[in-house]
């Protein structure tokens, strides 16, 4: 009997619009860039399945170590879509000692 309750909480859940998008963990890649890859948009219907292909296809990117995206149930019925993301580092600069074989410049170029 709980799983049937815990079943129909879902679907009725599942009717609920999506009041806010809030992205976390940024700090190369423009928030607009996530928003932009992510079909769940504020206004339409909360949907989970559609969580976990926006999750796929901001991992598709391939500028993040880690993504998570899920929903919280806000006092309004409305939903919050939280994104959460760990970007893969930047490299700043690349310094050359001690090479003594290779030219400096032909080394860098090769990165």
């Amino acid at each position: 009997m709980t799983a049937i309750f815990l079943a129909c909480a879902g679907a009725l859940a599942q009717g609920e619009v999506v009041g806010e998008i809030v992205v976390k963990g940024l700090t190369n890649i423009s928030e607009t860039t996530v928003l932009s890859t992510m079909r769940t948009k504020v206004g339409q219907i909360y949907q989970e399945t559609q969580l976990a292909k926006d999750k796929s296809s901001l991992e598709a990117l391939g500028v993040f170590q880690d993504v998570k995206v899920f929903g919280q149930l806000l006092e309004d019925k409305k939903w919050r879509v939280v994104v959460e993301v760990v970007e893969w580092p930047v490299i700043q600069s690349i310094d050359v000692s001690g090479n003594t074989v290779f030219d400096d410049a032909k080394i860098l170029d090769t990165f």
